[in-house]
Formats: structure tokens, C-alpha cells, sequence
């Protein structure tokens, strides 16, 4: 590296299918970067996602990164010592003897996040023509690593089991220190310096001025990042355009097909042989077909509920027409406002199974229904402590009454500071987007009213005629549902956050004065083209 410290690399090649030999001539260079073990990619040979390329005639580079697995240096998550090593990692690569100078960011989850830093390093004119980063989004912080502004089981898991996942001493000493602060309130325990130099969403200027087209492969079942990888998108097109990146895409707003989206039905990484990646990587770095790049509606999307794919205008899903549905009396869940001067719900916090459970539940749906974004509960509250814990949980409700969990948020009270420079709005004025801060404690106070804007994860589903739809609110995250401590959607409040919410009764409002809502991304039913822009298999 650039500093003098050695790396090393897996490097595979195309081989001549008549012969099994390495094949004669010049190839570009899909370059990723991993902490994690080689011996998983090594054995018995690459993984599906890289054969499926190298077989396609690409040479395929794997870094590890250092201080992890016997590479040198010391391992530091993202730091920016390590946001370097992609950059010479770019320029090594392009000058192997095989290579034919051109190269490609690939590579899923972390090695999806490190190519954003990569690129925003590279400037224009780098070796680097295209790049695809896969499971991977913007933000750490507010979904992938916390839930809420509450330590999630992801976080939990990655920093106790740092050390044995990057194989270091190095990377074990800090997982124990970042462990230490998230469960004391430290500052890592907060959305401060350290998480946001590892989130790509604030060099996201950076990589667009670098001129490298970016295709976003993510999913709507990818619990760390369904929700950042569709804001990046918007990110991506508004500093194309000269825009504030940090506002949503408009009516009418100027896209590029040099920034894509697809989001599919699978979970984290679970995807391999990729026509579209492959069409990517084939027009930017080999001249080959239209690569997506000829296109009007450069999202596209998988819609459950029909199993279909559409194409969608760019604007799709970051905004769409939002429909409230107002909490009521007797567990409704109503087009019309309360009416009632007074009226509200009480729950405790405690354990669902203890019966600390509010439902609302809509009328059946007279025409189906399509809901494409992140639908949001603007939650009006009072609570009897300093702190409260709300999970919310969005559920389709078939006629014959089975449930369908479609998508669900968190919100830790003493966290729902918005920023509203950085927040969506809809044309009612009404939260789509609530940019909480998380960058400090907030304490509530108690007996009084306050707002809570809980925004749920990215999904996109179709809801037949006939269906409802039904919020479900509880105070703790069921244990029975998150014995798994890596699951993402799973809040485990720290030491100081448990100290304030111990007892707590809140009264979840809805009345006149305080009209809670459930702010849905509602579209009628099939209203978006089918798919037609995706590549079949070669």
C-alpha cells in the first residue's frame, strides 16, 4: 500500500473451456475488498457471485483488508486508512499482466459499502469504469447497525464477534471498545464522527464527481439496508443534477441511467448470477449491449404480492402519493380523522407475550393496493418515565384473518430529535422521511404529549382487494422472534436507555388534537409498467 504496508490478494482468471487453462489475451479487473476469512472464498473454489463473472471473461481480484487474516496494518472498520487501500488496491490491479486497464467495484454488504469510499477517493479519469454495490446502502447507523437509535442485534453481533470475524487481535481490541460504548451510552452509542466517516452517504458528491456510472443491487427482504439503498439512489440522481442531495426525487425531476436501483425479493447477499450486474459490467468496462443504459425509468423494482417486476420513473419509491390512516377508537384504523376531544390507549412496557400489544385495523380494501416506499407512524404519546419504546409492525390482513408482516420501525424516545433540513415531506406537509439525528439524548418529559415519527423499512407489496391493513404496536422487541442476535430489526436498548424506561405506562393518543397516523406510500393496484428493462441470462 501506499503507506509501505503489504496486503495480499486472491486473484482468479478466465480459463479456455476446451483446455481448463488460463485464458490467452486482456481482461478487465473486477476488484473487491473484504475483512473477512479467505479460506470461506477458497474452498473448494470462488463463490457463485465470482465464478459466475470470472467465467464471463473477467478477471477477479479479492483484497483482503488490513489487519485482518494475516494482512498487515491495523484493522479499523472503515477508517480512512483503509478507505486508501481501495484506491491502491484500483491501481494495482489495473496494471496486472492480464489486465487490459480497465477496472469494475464489486462485492456485497461491507465490500459493497468500501467501493462508495473507493470511488469518492478515485476522482475522474481513474482506471475504475463502473461499479456495483450490492447489499450494500448509505447509512449504517440508522438501520444496518441501530433500530430506532437503539443498539440492534446486528451491531451487537459484529462488534462482540469482530475479532473472530476479521481474525485479529487488532480487530478483536476494537470490537471490545465499541461494544463498551454501546453498552454504556458512550459516544459510539450515538450517531456521531465515528459512524458517519463509515457512512458513504456523505461522500455520495464525491463519487458522482468521480464519473463512475453505479448500479445499486439491493432487496427489499435486506434488513440492513432496503431503506439506505433507495435513498443512495435518490442521493446519486439529485447530485447528478446539481441538487441537494439530502432532498427526495420530485415529479418530473431530471434522472441519469448512469445511477440505477434494482431492488429484488431476496435477503442480505442472497443473490448470484446476475444478468443485470453482468450487463453492468459488460457495456462500462467491455464495450458490450446497452448495459441498462439507455433507459427512462432507471429503478426497477420487484413487487411481492404478484411477483412481478416493474420499471418505475425515477422519482419511484423515494416519493409517491402518501395516504394517512388515523388511528381510532376500538382498534380502527380510519381514512377520517378522530373526532373525540379526548380519547387514547394505554400500554406498559413490557414483553408482548405479557399482553403489551395495541392493534389498529383498517376496513378491507375495496380496489387492491400497491405500497412502494417506507411507510411511516407519526405516533402522538405520553409516557410515565423520562424515556418510552415504541416498535411498530405493518401487517396485510387477509379475509380468511391471516397476517403477513409487510414491514416495521423503532423509535426510542429519548432519540426523536428530526431534522427537518434532511427530512421528507409530503405535498400535505405530512412525514415520509423523519431524519432523526441520533446524535443525542433527549430526555422525555413525563406526562406530556409528544410526537414520535417512526419511519418503517423500504418494501414494495401488492394488497389484493378485500385485504386490510393492521398496525401493530408493542413496547419490547419479542424475544421469541429475535433469539437470532443478529437480526437488524431487533432492539436492545443499552445500560442508560433500559435505566429510563423500566415501568414506563404510555398513552398512545388519538383524538381531535392528537390525530396518530399511519402515513402509507399507497399506489392503486398494478399502476407502474411491467418490467421490461432487465436483462435475461446470456
Amino acid at each position: 500500500m501506499s503507506d509501505g504496508v503489504v496486503l495480499y490478494a486472491d486473484i482468479w482468471y478466465p480459463t479456455n473451456s476446451s483446455t481448463g487453462q488460463r485464458a490467452q489475451g486482456k481482461f478487465p479487473v473486477l476488484v473487491e475488498v473484504t475483512p473477512y476469512n479467505p479460506a470461506a472464498r477458497r474452498a473448494p473454489d470462488p463463490v457463485a457471485y465470482q465464478r459466475f463473472l470470472v467465467s464471463r471473461g473477467y478477471i477477479y481480484v479479492v483484497g483482503q483488508a488490513r489487519g485482518s487474516w494475516g494482512a498487515g496494518g491495523v484493522n479499523c472498520f472503515l477508517c480512512d486508512r483503509e478507505k486508501q487501500d481501495g484506491v491502491d488496491f484500483v491501481y494495482w490491479a489495473s496494471r496486472l499482466a492480464e489486465s487490459n486497464g480497465s477496472v469494475g467495484l464489486a462485492g456485497c454488504s461491507y465490500m459493497g459499502l468500501n467501493q462508495y469510499f473507493t470511488a469518492a477517493r478515485l476522482g475522474p479519469g481513474s482506471p475504475v469504469k463502473a461499479m456495483v454495490p450490492t447489499g450494500a446502502g448509505g447509512f449504517l447507523y440508522r438501520q444496518a447497525e441501530f433500530f430506532g437509535g437503539m443498539p440492534n442485534g446486528t451491531v451487537r453481533t459484529l462488534i462482540a464477534g469482530w475479532g473472530a470475524l476479521a481474525g485479529s487481535a487488532s480487530a478483536a481490541e476494537l470490537g471490545l471498545q465499541v461494544g463498551a460504548e454501546l453498552d454504556t451510552g458512550g459516544d459510539r452509542s450515538f450517531n456521531r464522527q465515528w459512524w458517519q466517516e463509515r457512512e458513504p452517504a456523505y461522500v455520495i458528491e464525491d463519487v458522482v464527481r468521480s464519473g463512475i456510472p453505479v448500479l445499486i443491487r439491493s432487496s427489499w427482504y435486506d434488513e440492513y439496508y432496503s431503506s439506505s439503498s433507495v435513498e443512495t439512489y435518490s442521493m446519486l440522481q439529485n447530485a447528478a443534477a446539481g441538487r441537494d442531495v439530502w432532498a427526495p426525487m420530485r415529479p418530473g425531476r431530471q434522472a441519469t441511467p448512469r445511477y440505477q436501483l434494482i431492488m429484488g425479493p431476496e435477503r442480505h447477499c442472497a443473490f448470484a448470477n446476475d444478468p443485470a450486474v453482468l450487463a453492468w459490467f459488460d457495456f462500462w468496462l467491455k464495450g458490450i449491449g446497452d448495459g441498462l443504459s439507455e433507459t427512462a425509468t432507471p429503478v426497477h423494482l420487484y413487487e411481492m404480492g404478484t411477483d412481478r417486476w416493474v420499471d418505475a420513473p425515477s422519482r419511484y419509491p423515494t416519493v409517491t402519493d402518501y395516504k394517512p390512516l388515523y388511528l381510532n377508537s376500538d382498534g380502527r384504523l380510519t381514512k377520517s380523522k378522530p373526532r373525540p376531544a379526548a380519547g387514547s390507549d394505554r400500554i406498559a412496557w413490557a414483553a408482548p407475550q405479557t399482553g403489551a400489544v395495541l392493534q389498529y385495523t383498517s376496513d378491507p380494501l375495496t380496489h387492491g393496493v400497491t405500497l412502494v416506499g417506507s411507510p411511516v407512524a407519526t405516533i402522538y404519546a405520553s409516557s410515565s418515565n423520562a424515556n418510552l419504546e415504541l416498535i411498530a409492525e405493518l401487517f396485510d390482513v387477509a379475509p380468511d384473518g391471516t397476517t403477513a408482516r409487510l414491514t416495521m420501525g423503532a423509535m426510542i424516545g429519548s432519540m426523536r430529535t428530526v431534522d427537518h433540513t434532511r427530512s421528507w415531506f409530503d405535498a400535505n406537509g405530512d412525514s415520509i422521511r423523519p431524519f432523526q439525528t441520533y446524535t443525542q439524548a433527549v430526555p422525555v418529559v413525563p406526562g406530556k404529549v409528544t410526537r414520535y415519527d417512526i419511519q418503517f423499512n423500504a418494501r414494495m407489496f401488492a394488497l389484493k382487494p378485500g385485504h386490510r391493513l393492521r398496525l401493530v404496536l408493542t413496547t419490547q422487541s419479542d424475544l421469541n422472534t429475535c433469539r437470532d442476535p443478529g437480526v437488524s430489526t431487533c432492539a436492545f436498548p443499552n445500560e442508560p436507555q433500559l435505566s429510563t424506561l423500566e415501568n414506563g405506562v404510555y398513552d398512545v393518543q388519538h383524538n381531535v388534537v392528537f390525530d396518530s397516523r399511519l402515513n402509507l406510500p399507497m399506489l392503486p393496484s398494478r399502476s407502474l409498467q411491467t418490467g421490461g428493462g432487465l436483462p435475461s441470462l446470456p
